[in-house]
């Protein structure tokens, strides 16, 4: 009788095995439900999450930047509105991958095993709170550099010049760092952590593992802390201004601006060919004490002559309300 190979029987050495293809299976199935479920709640509550996003961006660029220049930034018909004390000059812009940026990490988190443990609730809170903030730290940036490039336009510098640098180099890499590098570096964390396929309690004692952890608990507890102070502190500070008079809008703007006076009055100038003769007063009463001769004149004329329209403009809508 032939003796039987020693392997005979035994898998081949490249197969998987098929417990482990269960479990991928099941994992891609509840990845599919959770990207489904958390898809449809983006959809209903992408209005008020676009809210929270826009006001974590307006609190975050009112504790770095000076509340002189900067007034708030809001989510209004489906795009992000910045807007500036100074004038005040609006600006606008969308960026609707974030969506995808707060999506995805959630539905892999959602996905993991161990519903029934307070671990399973902590990391997917931690996800869902890490994701709001690389929404919000995008929206700052880009409002940051959209701010700063609108002023640019009539020769005034709000920030100086290795921040507009900054700026305007993570906007560049924007779409790859939140659509590309943080799911990927959020999903790879995940894995690590979770321990979903193999190993949990080998990988669990792993040092960087733990180290990783005790990352992620800080991360946590320094978002938390922001996250109840942050909104209270931005407030106090943006509202100050309301009470101050006009002319320190222009605070610390002279220090980067050695001749501010002429930049601002080309932004007066632009407020008047847009038809906004108010804001255009406005920004004439910060230049003209830094303009000199002709220049100086011309501000004050101008002020007259925008104080006479916006006179005229509130007569005749009396009158109209009348009829």
């Amino acid at each position: 009788m032939a003796a039987q190979p020693e392997n005979a029987g035994s898998p081949p050495p490249w197969s998987i095995p098929p417990e482990t293809v269960r479990e991928i299976g099941q994992f891609a199935l509840r990845l599919a439900s959770a990207g489904i479920l958390v898809t449809a709640l983006i959809q209903y509550s992408t209005p008020m999450l676009e809210v929270l996003i826009a006001r974590g961006a307006r609190n975050l660029l009112a504790l770095v930047s000076s509340q002189y220049y900067f007034k708030t930034i809001e989510f209004i018909e489906g795009g992000y509105v910045f807007t500036s004390w100074i004038g005040p000059l609006r600006g606008s812009f969308k960026l609707p991958t974030l969506l995808f940026t707060f999506g995805f990490p959630i539905s892999y988190a959602l996905a993991l095993s161990g519903a029934s443990t307070l671990r399973y609730w902590r990391r997917l809170f931690t996800v869902v709170l890490i994701s709001y903030f690389v929404c919000a730290i995008a929206v700052a940036i880009v409002c940051d550099g959209r701010l700063t490039t609108s002023f640019m336009r009539f020769d005034i510098a709000l920030q100086p010049e290795w921040r507009r640098e900054f700026a305007q180099s993570v906007q560049y890499y924007m779409w790859m760092l939140t659509v590309r590098l943080y799911p990927v570096a959020m999903l790879l964390a995940l894995a690590l952590l979770s321990g979903q396929f193999r190993g949990q309690r080998s990988i669990s004692r792993n040092p960087a593992v733990r180290a990783l952890k005790w990352s992620v608990a800080g991360t946590l507890t320094v978002l938390l802390l922001a996250t109840a102070g942050f909104d209270a502190a931005a407030t106090a500070r943006l509202t100050v201004v309301e009470k101050e008079p006009i002319h320190n809008r222009i605070n610390g703007l002279e220090e980067l601006n050695p001749d501010l006076g002429p930049g601002l009055a080309k932004l007066a100038n632009w407020f008047i060919r847009n038809g906004n003769d108010r804001a255009a007063l406005n920004v004439f009463r910060l230049a003209t004490p830094l303009l000199k001769g002709p220049a100086r004149a011309d501000a004050l004329s101008e002020q007259i002559f925008l104080r006479e329209q916006i006179k005229e403009d509130m007569l005749r809508k009396k009158r109209r309300n009348r009829e």
